[in-house]
């Protein structure tokens, strides 16, 4: 009796051990399979994003090779614009040479009697309210090269044009025997002039003869002549495209991190 109890125990022990080895084995080939399964989702997901990246990177590229391109040609239509605008310079100082010549030559309280030479006043006949509004071709034809020239450089030109304009004007009140003082002292130049002259400048100015008015002439021309060499250089269309690109530059370096 105690064999058979023995017998049957080994005998159950022994299945136990198969049964046990049979479940391992199972459990085995199901943790392969899964963990199978499991590589080839993240194989696909990786795959995924490499296809991704490389999309992304070459978006990138193209657009900054396109911001590239447009800056080239940007460029090429400022330097059109303002060669195009300091020739309406030139036609303007031209213009309004009888204008500046004048105030040059004559002190404020000569305005009047100047006149009453007939050499002056021939060289000033034509100053009148057409005079005045119709300005040369060139310039007129300036609004449209606005966009190409920058703020500050379209600043400078059109108060270089006021000014000049509102010299005419007050040679047109002096032939209307109205009064006309220094013409440093209008309120309507003094407004244009400190909206780009420097404090010293502008002191200077005012601290010099009447007849030096071609101080603030240069001063403004000067200005310009710097402005249009910092676009000519292409140093103006290199720093816009710097900073077009700049945020997708990083954009491109962190995608291949």
């Amino acid at each position: 009796m105690e064999q058979t109890i023995k017998d049957i125990a080994l005998l159950l022990g022994g299945w136990t051990v198969v049964i046990t080895g049979i479940i391992s084995f199972i459990s085995y080939l199901a943790t392969q399979r899964i963990i199978g399964s499991w590589d080839v989702k993240n194989q696909r997901e990786l795959e995924t994003l490499r296809s991704n990246q490389a999309e992304t990177q070459l978006l990138l590229k193209d657009t900054i090779s396109t911001i590239s391109s447009s800056q080239s040609l940007l460029q090429e239509r400022r330097v059109e614009a303002v060669d195009k605008l300091w020739k309406a310079i030139l036609a303007m100082k031209q213009h309004y040479s009888p204008i500046t010549f004048f105030f040059t030559i004559t002190l404020p309280h000569e305005y009047r009697a100047a006149l009453s030479n007939s050499a002056i006043f021939e060289g000033l006949r034509e100053i009148d309210d057409e005079y005045i509004t119709n300005p040369p071709s060139e310039v007129a034809e300036t609004e449209k090269l606005r966009p190409y020239l920058g703020e500050t450089l379209w600043l400078h030109f059109f108060v270089y044009r006021a000014i000049l304009g509102r010299l005419a004007v007050l040679v047109k009140w002096l032939k209307e025997d109205k009064d006309v003082g220094d013409w440093r002292q209008d309120s309507g130049i003094q407004q244009h002039l400190k909206v780009v002259l420097e404090k010293d400048e502008f002191s200077n100015l005012m601290n010099l003869s009447p007849m030096d008015i071609y101080y603030a002439l240069n001063i403004l021309d000067s200005k310009a002549l710097k402005e249009i060499s910092f676009i000519l250089s292409g140093r103006k269309s290199s720093l816009e495209s710097f900073e077009n690109s700049k945020e997708l530059r990083k954009m491109l370096a962190n995608e291949k991190m």
